[in-house]
């Protein structure tokens, strides 16, 4: 990657982390995947939920992230806990869904923590969360939430691929490095990195170790905040506010 092109973040690009697992991609709609800490208006048409961490499924920040009536894919399991904050707006998704959702095109996948030993027994078991394929009409992404690569990751040939890397919970920067050209995609970015596992010097290590297989990777900085108010958009439990029929 040329030192001069756009840093993940800019607005010229039709994706945009806004850190940990937090990507927002551009297009009709705009899609917010695993929103958490929310700090921008509430833009996105759709948000996706890869899993029950909260890091991944935070109510409030699913309201922050959402415009009006937005709605909400997540795992199967998921589907019931977010029905009853937002009724009527979730959609179910199961590993090899393949449907439209707010005009974007999303394939729900199979996601898996790595296999090796020392992480938390069970963290993030095959069966507990999904990774997806999202086409909007700005950008076909690939977003692994906290999942490894796996096979069935591959050759969908994305523009852009976001992979865990942390190294606690999540791949660290040698097991998503070494995987990562499986991938297809024109440029792969490190998320989940900066907050509760991994720091800037792993993604930076992570993007090293691409740069040597010949895969391109982007390090990414988070986008700035933009003007407004996120907390307006919040949930009001104590009312049992919605205002979608």
């Amino acid at each position: 990657m040329s030192d001069d092109a756009p840093a993940v973040g800019e607005d010229d690009l039709p994706y945009r982390w806004l850190g940990h697992a937090t990507v927002l991609l551009s297009g009709s709609p705009s899609v917010a995947l695993d929103p958490w800490r929310w700090r921008l208006p509430a833009v996105a048409g759709l948000a996706l939920v890869t899993s029950r961490h909260v890091d991944h499924c935070s109510e409030d920040d699913l309201a922050a992230a959402l415009a009006a009536c937005g709605r909400i894919g997540a795992p199967a399991h998921l589907a019931p806990r977010l029905e009853s904050v937002f009724p009527g707006r979730v959609t179910p998704l199961r590993e090899g869904d393949d449907v439209r959702l707010s005009g974007a095109r999303i394939v729900a996948l199979p996601a898996a923590g790595p296999g090796r030993g020392g992480r938390p027994p069970g963290f993030h078991p095959r069966g507990t969360g999904l990774a997806y394929l999202v086409e909007t009409g700005d950008v076909r992404a690939l977003c692994l939430g906290d999942s490894v690569v796996l096979p069935e990751h591959e050759e969908w040939s994305p523009d852009v691929a976001f992979v865990a890397v942390g190294g606690l919970v999540t791949a660290t920067p040698h097991e998503a490095a070494e995987s990562a050209g499986r991938l297809g995609a024109g440029v792969v970015v490190p998320v989940h990195w900066g907050d509760l596992e991994a720091r800037y010097d792993d993604a930076r290590e992570f993007t090293r170790l691409c740069a040597a297989r010949n895969v391109n990777a982007a390090l990414p900085r988070p986008a700035g905040n933009a003007p407004g108010d996120a907390r307006a958009g919040r949930l009001d439990r104590q009312k049992g506010r919605n205002t979608c029929s």
